[in-house]
């Protein structure tokens, strides 16, 4: 934050840059704050672009958002959303076969495809964590794979995993009683 600032070989001092701020629902309000600023007294945005990314599941945090509102509203952002996978099963198909091709030489396997009733599996699982989820279940499932087509099976026993680690991580953290540690 301070190089981006304050500091007089910030980037944001050239022009016809592209700044790409991924995430943005992570930020701490402070820093939030401190963009939003920024951005108004500045009109840094004249000179470059931007293009933010904020991840959500639910609809209200973005409206709630200060900076989100900020963004929309003085800066007249455009903005749009992107359907979740479990909007998109139809699209499961394809981004495993591009998935696939992306990690066969990593591992250096030959895997034609999923057999139907592994596609099933996947087309009828709840992915809470969208492309990133599947792109992980993908990855697993190739690394147990010795045949040439993905079977049942093995995208039964991964999917039981992400079951159980997100049972696990929700049971864990949201107990007010414990201590941070």
């Amino acid at each position: 934050w301070e190089k981006l600032f304050e500091s007089e070989n910030s980037p944001f001092l050239d022009i016809n840059l592209t700044f790409y701020f991924r995430y943005l629902d992570t930020l701490s309000n402070k820093s939030k704050e401190r963009l939003e600023e920024y951005l108004s007294n500045t009109l840094v945005h004249k000179r470059n672009r931007f293009i933010f990314s904020y991840t959500t599941y639910t609809p209200q945090a973005i409206d709630e958002d200060s900076l989100i509102q900020f963004l929309r509203n003085d800066l007249g952002v455009i903005t749009f959303s992107l359907p979740t996978l479990n909007d998109r099963k139809d699209d499961i198909a394809s981004l495993t076969s591009i998935i696939l091709g992306d990690l066969m030489p990593k591992y250096r396997k030959q895997v034609l495809g999923l057999m139907p009733e592994a596609l099933d599996l996947l087309k009828n699982f709840n992915w809470r964590y969208n492309i990133d989820q599947l792109q992980r279940v993908i990855e697993q499932v190739l690394i147990l794979t010795d045949d040439y087509y993905i079977d049942a099976k093995k995208v039964e026993k991964v999917l039981e995993n992400e079951n159980r680690h997100n049972i696990g991580i929700k049971s864990s953290l949201l107990h007010g009683n414990k201590t941070l540690k």
